[in-house]
């Protein structure tokens, strides 16, 4: 003990200090944590609290207390720093304490006790066994993997040459585009620099003109001036029959870009560097690099394999769709196809689509109200269907993955349950969670669900609430929806919704369209990463159409909105079909299609160029063709 105190020198009996005294402290207590010199041990025990703690001295006493903190921390729980552990999961493999039980584990099965560990066989193991093979496994796995730093590191030197050579080749071509735009742009000035130059000699020469006016007046004789009034005659003919000056007038100078800033940079944002396999390698990189042109840049894509190759392909497809101007798209009404349900049921009843959503590679998603949920392929045939038990109101698309598997979330009528569902070959419930309120709608923002639910009191009210997926935690909540009006810029006026129907994110805008009996609103509601607590907050409605402005067309009693890529709404309303598009700050309002009843959900396919629309009490959907107006 006199070798480890003439080390540590900094080390002081913890009840002393308190008093103001320095004591060197000779003991330590596990239990409490803290140094003791010999009479404050000796305190130490007679205190019936104490008495039975655990001192440490001579050879045991030791030089800090990290490693006992770390001990005493075993036996807390994780997720609650300030609980105990005393059971054990087996689903999720963990030790939870009371709070997690209440929580996250109500619903798993198995937990058992921390004492029936020990009777497992992988936990009789000794612990300087177990501590042994870990050091054992750790020298072969770091054995295992020095060999190939070298290799790595010759990796990593390739793939900067690779990038560097890239951005160089990048900066050629942008330096040859912009000395041939630069050409063009000399060429077509260069008509009005001509013509500059014309009209200032022409401007010289009328003053000479002057002179010898004064002069042919004085002493010319009658045939000098008549020669002298022809040729001024002959100039001004040539001026006013010369088309020139009409034509630099009438043309403008204007720079075409191909496609917006907004494209390019999303092209330039596939080059990535990714892990492949060295067994593929070879067969993923192409012998033949992608030529560069003045006029134009185009880039090899990566090929990645099987499913993910598709996936990616549909990706792409879906970036080159977006690139037109979906504003100007045309629905082609002699091009329709039919999905038909089939019915297994002897009494045949006709089942309502409530929701339809569309898959990255074109797999169309129709949730049915008569408890069905039907999956079909982008060649409009049926692959799958899972049997709900209850009838169903909404659902989104959650995740998507290279190798076509999905999660759907779905919410049911006068339920505050959430479905979560996965499909892999098949679809299969693997996680649930209730809101505090009845769901009326569901959508997918970039981090959370936003749903759209029903506060019921004496007067039924609504909520916008973004949901953590996993767990269902509420992260924000927004329970009070202002907009600003015109009269008075500083005054916010409060919105009152009426009986509200659907709620869709766009991501691309980053706003939430909710639609109600009267309205179609906008909301600027951003999204963002979980909180621990959650967060209150007022939706700002930066723009909305409603039955009181009196403008056509009436948008009233809308049955569904989407949103597509670019911030365009698409809004079913009176037997109609609407897209509204952004312009100069609000929306114009475009009329897509007209007179087909009882539609109730819809969707846009923007990689096919389809539209796909579900009817209340019909067996059937339809999916149209639409053309942009200035291919036709």
């Amino acid at each position: 003990m006199a070798d480890v105190k003439g080390k540590i020198t900094t080390l002081k009996c913890g009840p002393c200090l308190f008093d103001g005294n320095s004591v060197e402290p000779t003991q330590f207590c596990v239990d409490c944590l803290e140094y003791l010199c010999t009479g404050c041990a000796r305190e130490h025990r007679r205190h019936k609290p104490s008495c039975e703690h655990t001192l440490l001295e001579d050879s045991d006493f030791p030089p800090d207390v990290k490693l006992f903190e770390e001990m005493k921390k075993l036996s807390y729980c994780q997720k609650h720093p300030n609980v105990e552990v005393y059971q054990y999961c087996p689903h999720h493999g963990e030790l939870i304490c009371m709070l997690c039980l209440q929580t996250y584990h109500r619903f798993c099965e198995g937990l058992s006790d921390l004492t029936d560990l020990l009777v497992d066989e992988s936990m009789r193991m000794k612990p300087e066994e177990r501590i042994h093979n870990l050091q054992i496994k750790c020298k072969e796995k770091l054995n295992e993997i020095m060999p190939h730093l070298d290799e790595a590191l010759v990796d990593i030197n390739k793939v900067d040459k690779q990038i560097h050579d890239c951005f160089h080749i990048l900066k050629e071509n942008v330096d040859q585009i912009e000395k041939k735009l630069n050409q063009k742009l000399d060429t077509s000035t260069q008509r009005v620099i001509q013509l500059k130059q014309t009209l200032s000699k022409l401007e010289k020469k009328t003053l000479i003109y002057e002179n010898m006016h004064n002069i042919t007046s004085k002493y010319g004789t009658e045939k000098h001036r008549i020669a002298f009034n022809f040729t001024l005659s002959t100039l001004q003919k040539d001026l006013d029959e010369d088309d020139s000056v009409k034509s630099v007038i009438n043309d403008k100078l204007q720079f075409i870009q191909p496609t917006k800033v907004e494209d390019l940079m999303g092209m330039l944002r596939r080059f990535d560097v990714v892990l492949t396999c060295r067994d593929e390698q070879e067969s993923e990189l192409s012998s033949d690099e992608a030529s560069i042109h003045e006029d134009a840049m185009e880039f090899q894509e990566p090929k990645t394999r099987d499913v993910a190759t598709q996936y990616e392909e549909n990706l792409a497809e879906c970036g080159k769709a977006s690139k037109r101007r979906l504003r100007c798209l045309n629905v082609i009404h002699d091009n329709i196809r039919l999905l038909k349900f089939e019915y297994h049921q002897k009494k045949e009843i006709k089942r309502s689509v409530v929701a339809v959503d569309i898959l990255y590679d074109g797999r169309i998603i129709l949730l049915q109200h008569e408890k069905m949920l039907t999956l079909h392929s982008s060649k409009l045939q049926l692959s799958s269907t899972f049997q709900l038990k209850r009838n169903a109101k909404d659902m989104c698309a959650v995740q998507q993955t290279s190798k076509g598997d999905f999660t759907l979330a779905v919410c049911f009528e006068q339920s505050s349950k959430i479905s979560i569902l996965e499909y892999h070959d098949e679809f299969q419930e693997t996680n649930y969670f209730n809101c505090s309120q009845n769901v009326i709608s569901i959508s997918m923002y970039d981090y959370h669900l936003v749903t759209l639910v029903e506060r019921k009191s004496s007067k039924s009210s609504y909520e916008i609430q973004l949901l953590d997926i996993p767990t269902g935690h509420v992260c924000y909540t927004f329970d009070e929806f202002k907009k600003e009006t015109s009269e008075h810029a500083n005054y916010y006026a409060c919105i009152t919704f009426i009986k509200p129907y659907r709620i869709r994110a766009c991501q691309k805008t980053n706003h939430v369209v909710l639609v109600d009996a009267n309205a179609v609103y906008r909301f600027s509601i951003g999204d963002g990463k979980c909180e621990n607590d959650t967060l209150y907050a007022v939706g700002q409605c930066v723009w909305y159409h409603d039955e009181v402005l009196k403008t056509p067309p009436n948008l009233k009693n809308a049955t569904d909105v989407k949103c597509d890529s670019q911030g365009n709404m698409y809004v079913q309303a009176n037997n109609s079909l609407y897209q509204l598009y952004p312009s100069n700050g609000r929306f114009i309002i475009r009329l897509l299609m007209k007179q087909f009843d009882n539609v109730s959900a819809l969707a846009i396919d923007e990689s096919r160029n389809r539209l796909v629309v579900g009817y209340k009490d019909s067996d059937r959907a339809h999916v149209y063709k639409y053309s942009f107006l200035r291919d036709r």
